[in-house]
């Protein structure tokens, strides 16, 4: 038995590409956008590389003081965190809350307070020539 073509297939010959385009997009689902942070790089600076990491704290680990020569801009996917920056009121993060750590400032906490591991996708903005990530300070 002989297969006939596709509704797809003969339709784009008649429509052409930009008309099946809002046909196909008319039957999908609206793609929607939710804000969940504006971070303000203060001072600006060049940014030349996106560092894209998936950092995973195990349950109750606290990362101590330290801080970040690059501003890092991250979600939290999974667990709990205890989250201050030095002078800053303590915060607690949740699954789905957004976090800015700006270059140079200290990290008092991001704490994992949770009894599973708390999982963040963390984007580090480096300047040209720029690769440390971390720093880890002494208490």
């Amino acid at each position: 038995m002989k297969q006939l073509p596709s509704f797809r297939s003969r339709l784009l010959p008649l429509l052409g590409f930009a008309a099946l385009h809002s046909v196909v997009s008319a039957a999908t689902p609206a793609v929607t956008r939710h804000d969940l942070l504006t971070a303000i790089i203060d001072p600006a600076r060049p940014v030349a590389n996106a560092a894209v990491k998936r950092v995973t704290l195990p349950p109750g680990c606290p990362t101590g003081l330290h801080l970040h020569p690059c501003p890092v801009v991250g979600v939290l996917l999974e667990g709990e965190i205890r989250f201050q920056l030095e002078g800053g009121p303590v915060q607690m993060l949740r699954a789905g809350d957004a976090i800015y750590e700006p270059a140079n400032v200290r990290v008092r906490h991001f704490d994992n307070v949770g009894d599973r591991p708390a999982v963040l996708i963390a984007c580090y903005l480096l300047a040209p020539d720029q690769q440390e990530l971390i720093r880890l300070l002494p208490e």
